[in-house]
């Protein structure tokens, strides 16, 4: 279906090894590879890298990064910017009031 080098980046801010969402994002990467998906990155607070779920995925191939301070502030900027373009787009869509 993609074509060409194709990335995707997750984003968790889950403070445990492994909770609910890297379920969800873990089961989806065997599609998502399927789909053309040539590169997955996570970036995550801490990694551990000796969680057997996390060995598993690093093995077939999951690239990673850890936030640091420097980063942090990059994802709030993320973050704070991301609620911006959804209240705005909310709003065009009559589903909420934008101020």
């Amino acid at each position: 279906m993609l074509k060409g080098n194709k990335r995707l980046v997750i984003i968790t801010a889950c403070l445990d090894d492994w909770g609910g969402s890297e379920e969800l994002w873990a089961k989806s990467i065997l599609y998502l590879k399927k789909e053309g998906i040539e590169q997955i990155t996570l970036y995550k607070n801490r990694v551990n890298i000796d969680n057997e779920q996390f060995k598993n995925l690093l093995a077939d191939g999951l690239k990673y990064r850890e936030f640091d301070n420097s980063s942090s502030n990059y994802f709030k900027l993320i973050a704070s910017k991301s609620k911006h373009v959804l209240g705005r787009i909310a709003d065009k869509l009559g589903l909420a009031e934008f101020s």
